[in-house]
């Protein structure tokens, strides 16, 4: 049971024992005003004086009926002993009248006759009946509640399993597919050196780079699996630290710039020179901001703009001009993203837009599709990658197709806990 679940369940749980308190208390409310109005003056008062007996409280009822129930136990006994439990009988009576009608002088208990023990007996077992049975009712119908909630959650962990091992398989043939491209290649290649069939030296050379590139390609698809597997293995904790925000996003940034620049792209930072300190995992927090920008540069074609931007959203944003704030932009990016105060940390580009079919599943495993893979050399589990490390932060990513002068933003919205 996940964190999320049992907070659900927990919820749930207490949300039900309230509504079966207030029913408790309804139901008690009712019996009482049914016993006070309808069955005290019409049945239970007649039958007491019946049985000789004038008044007596709840407390009295349940201690007479005990003891009523205990003495003809003893009474039993006594006719297979033969009268030898008189004496105890005796003693259980006085008892009884001792602590239920204490200064009665004219009890007739010793001399009922077993219709008005029976009597008595009905008489009090109505009066418990009838004030046990709120919490009775209220017992049943809390106990399968909790049983419904409990084959509810054994009905979601169910699915949650099938899920699981359906997207377990779907990542084995994914990765098998994707190995084998490569790994092929390789083979082809190397077999055609091997033999001799290549008698150029420069094929010989061009040979050689596709082995390595491909080589790269297949070492870069071990590693990204090994990322997917490592975070969501059982045993993994990030290690969380206070760090710069803007300082890590620049680094990040500054690595990439080269290969961005050498698929004839362009890339904007806008990265704030303030220090804006978060916790975060240094190395895993990194490699969010590297799979988004090379998710940017890997899927889009040449001449696309990326932008890499940080932005802080305050109730009050100094920092914002003039214009900004009568256009309403603040409170635009906390409608659209769902936030108060925070951080936002944008990748956008001026590429091509994501299919609406492939959109809503953008962070799922392999969400990019077979073509889309084979074609521009993606995993598709960099970004499934990216959503689970943020969630795991606290944070947030999701993809605005409305970004201003961007066909799409991946955008890892940062709640307030910085400084």
């Amino acid at each position: 049971m996940t964190s999320e679940q049992q907070t659900n369940m927990t919820i749930r749980l207490i949300a039900g024992f309230i509504v079966v308190m207030l029913v408790a208390a309804g139901l008690e409310l009712l019996v009482v005003q049914l016993v006070n109005r309808l069955f005290v003056p019409g049945l239970i008062l007649p039958l007491m004086e019946q049985a000789g007996i004038q008044s007596m409280t709840v407390g009295q009822s349940i201690y007479l009926f005990l003891g009523m129930i205990f003495l003809l136990l003893v009474r039993l006994l006594g006719l297979i002993f033969q009268g030898s439990l008189t004496e105890l009988e005796d003693q259980i009576l006085a008892v009884i009248v001792s602590h239920v009608f204490t200064g009665s002088k004219g009890m007739v208990l010793p001399h009922l006759t077993g219709g008005g023990v029976f009597l008595l007996l009905l008489v009090l077992a109505i009066m418990i009946f009838l004030y046990a049975l709120p919490y009775v009712i209220t017992g049943v119908l809390y106990a399968r509640f909790v049983i419904g909630q409990m084959r509810l959650l054994q009905e979601e962990q169910r699915k949650e399993h099938e899920k699981f091992d359906a997207d377990r398989n779907l990542i084995l043939s994914d990765i098998a597919h994707d190995l084998r491209n490569p790994i092929t290649t390789v083979l082809g290649y190397a077999r055609a050196l091997e033999d001799g069939m290549v008698t150029d030296p420069a094929l010989a050379r061009r040979y050689l780079k596709a082995i390595e590139a491909k080589s790269r390609r297949v070492n870069d698809l071990i590693n990204i699996l090994f990322d997917y597997a490592k975070i969501n293995s059982t045993g993994f904790h990030l290690q969380k630290r206070t760090l710069d925000i803007n300082e890590l996003v620049r680094e990040n940034t500054a690595l990439l710039f080269e290969e961005v620049e050498d698929r004839g792209m362009e890339l904007d930072a806008q990265i704030s020179e303030e220090r804006w300190q978060i916790l975060a995992d240094r190395v895993q927090f990194s490699r969010v901001i590297s799979n988004l920008i090379n998710n940017a540069s890997r899927h889009n074609p040449r001449g696309t703009r990326i932008l890499v931007r940080t932005q802080a959203i305050r109730h009050t944003d100094r920092a914002l001009s003039y214009d900004q704030m009568r256009r309403g932009q603040t409170q635009e990016d906390r409608i659209r993203y769902g936030l108060g105060e925070g951080i936002l940390v944008i990748i956008a580009d001026d590429g091509q837009p994501i299919p609406r079919e492939l959109a809503e599943h953008m962070f799922e495993p392999f969400a990019m599709g077979d073509s889309s893979r084979s074609s521009r050399g993606g995993s598709g589990l960099g970004l499934s990658i990216a959503a689970k490390i943020s969630q795991m932060h606290g944070y947030r990513l999701i993809l605005d197709e409305n970004y201003p002068g961007y066909t799409k933003a991946f955008v890892i919205v940062i709640p307030k806990h910085w400084s």
